[in-house]
């Protein structure tokens, strides 16, 4: 499935609380089968932490896939686009053996592309998007999703529209003619939302663990609107209300079809917005020699907008194709497609001012004077420590100032306090700050 670097390497910080004189902080703090869920180039329920294993011609740096998902066959892919009069002779499927034995997947250009040229495009029919949930229910759907609007974003409404256009596809079986596509799917996927509570106590101490839980929670609230608060599954007109399909439309199905949304489709834009792509959702992900992107393609007399793959750099013939993921930070990587990208080597620090802080007040006044929050999360590269370190340390000694050193919390130290902070202001404060970054750490 979809690939990248992958290396677990310092990311997951704990999600403690504590509390250090009036500073209260935590670390990045979070917001069944019918599968787990991962990007098709996972494999197994835990982490892949894959080491470069798959050969590569010399003019690409070879960037490390990971193991293909259960029964994914992206090779399928291709051949339905072939058989549906897509133009894809310009890409092949590049197979290798990983050191685990798992076979690993990456698209591979069978010619040389120029800078912007394009690499492939899929007409929009060929794509399951939300149109395709909201024509298969009708009103139905539209009413229950206006009911939500309150509770999800629009970005999940859009999510919900598409998992249940999969759910449907499904349903209807060998005469969808999406069939094709939707078998080369994995059926287990290495989300982190679908490992087993006991896999996920891997994480337990950590901001993951919360997110995970919030992420498996909130798919079972969208799936109890469609099962209660909609005609979907009521109205015996409704495709849902047929007691043969029931797997079809079951808890199981939809938790399994998200989870394709969240680790397979892309958001295009205007005019296509958020799509499976047959061929498009095979690219790995390489945040450090990415070679392609996501592009809208204008085709026909019409010029009919096609969801599309160009260079964007000059692409050798046999190298390997490639894109930086949108969703690219590893917190987005490791939650929806289950791995951490090794170049990007990052910790979430997140620092608050305490409800209980004496002087919370004050020090939120100076901290909107400097158009800064209450709470902020410092994002601290592994090749940016020490620049991290001077940005952080400023708005920590802040959060840590005392009884002792209150003073300069008054109204006349006001235009200047926030510069005093540059520097050490005592010997307690110092302490007090640098032990509180290092719990954060911990």
């Amino acid at each position: 499935s979809r690939l990248k670097k992958t290396t677990m390497a310092m990311f997951i910080s704990a999600p403690l609380w504590s509390h250090c004189g009036n500073l209260s902080i935590k670390a990045q703090p979070a917001v069944s089968q019918y599968p787990r869920l991962a990007k098709r180039m996972r494999s197994s329920s835990l982490l892949h932490m894959t080491a470069k294993s798959s050969p590569s011609p010399p003019s690409s740096r070879p960037s490390a896939p990971i193991s293909t998902s259960a029964k994914s066959n992206p090779q399928q892919e291709l051949d339905f686009l072939t058989q549906n009069n897509v133009a894809t002779n310009f890409v092949t499927i590049h197979t290798a053996k990983g050191q685990d034995g798992k076979t690993l997947y990456q698209l591979e250009a069978t010619s040389a592309f120029k800078q912007d040229q394009e690499i492939l495009s899929v007409p929009l029919k060929l794509c399951i998007t939300s149109t395709v949930g909201k024509s298969a229910f009708g009103a139905s759907m539209r009413n229950m999703v206006a009911k939500g609007e309150d509770t999800f974003s629009q970005d999940d409404i859009e999510s919900i529209y598409l998992a249940t256009a999969i759910m449907h596809e499904k349903a209807v079986g060998a005469k969808s003619m999406y069939a094709k596509y939707l078998e080369s799917l994995p059926e287990t996927l290495n989300a982190l939302p679908n490992w087993t509570m006991e896999e996920l106590d891997l994480f337990k101490g950590s901001s993951m663990y919360d997110l995970a839980l919030g992420k498996q929670r909130q798919w079972e609230e969208e799936y109890a609107m469609l099962l209660n608060e909609s005609e979907l599954f009521s109205d015996k007109g409704s495709p849902m209300h047929n007691k043969q399909k029931e797997d079809a439309y079951s808890s199981e199905a939809y938790i399994w079809a998200r989870s394709i949304v969240d680790s397979y489709s892309f958001n295009f834009g205007n005019p296509v917005g958020l799509a499976l792509v047959p061929g498009i959702d095979i690219i790995t992900h390489d945040s450090s020699t990415a070679n392609a992107a996501l592009d809208i393609a204008r085709v026909g007399l019409l010029r009919s907008p096609q969801p599309a793959l160009k260079a964007t750099k000059a692409i050798q013939k046999n190298e390997m194709v490639t894109m930086r993921y949108p969703d690219d930070s590893n917190t987005d990587l490791l939650l929806m497609h289950g791995f951490l990208d090794s170049d990007v080597f990052e910790v979430g620090l997140d620092f608050a001012v305490s409800s209980m802080d004496p002087f919370a007040d004050d020090k939120a006044d100076i901290l909107e004077q400097q158009k800064l929050n209450s709470e902020i999360v410092f994002t601290v590269f592994g090749d940016q420590i020490e620049k991290s370190a001077a940005n952080m340390i400023q708005y920590v000694r802040l959060l840590c100032v005392e009884a002792m050193d209150a003073f300069l919390l008054e109204a006349v130290f006001r235009s200047d306090v926030w510069d005093f902070m540059s520097l050490p202001v005592s010997r307690g404060n110092e302490q007090t700050a640098c032990d509180t970054i290092i719990a954060a750490c911990d």
